[in-house]
C-alpha cells in the first residue's frame, strides 16, 4: 500500500530521533542507506495493525532485505 508509513529509529538510544521517514512505492518496496549499527523501524498504514522490527545493518554485508508483513486490523490499545 502507499499509504504505509516507515519511520527508523537507532535502537537502544534514549530519546532517539529517527534516522529516516519513508514511504513505500506503489509495489510496496522500499529503500534506505544506513550506517552500521542496530535500529528499530516501524510500519504504519490505515486499517492495519502497526508493526515493529529491528535489524542490524552490518558493515561487512553490503545489502539486507527485510521482508514484512502487516495484519490487518487496528491495533488494540
Amino acid at each position: 500500500s502507499s499509504d504505509l508509513s516507515i519511520v527508523v529509529t537507532r535502537l537502544h538510544v534514549a530519546g532517539a530521533r529517527p534516522v529516516r521517514k519513508m514511504q513505500t512505492d506503489a509495489e510496496g518496496h522500499f529503500w534506505a542507506l544506513l550506517p552500521p549499527g542496530d535500529y528499530v523501524a516501524v510500519f504504519t498504514d490505515p486499517g492495519y495493525q502497526e508493526t515493529v522490527q529491528t535489524v542490524t545493518v552490518d558493515p561487512a554485508s553490503q545489502q539486507e532485505e527485510m521482508r514484512v508483513e502487516l495484519r490487518i486490523g487496528l491495533a488494540t490499545e
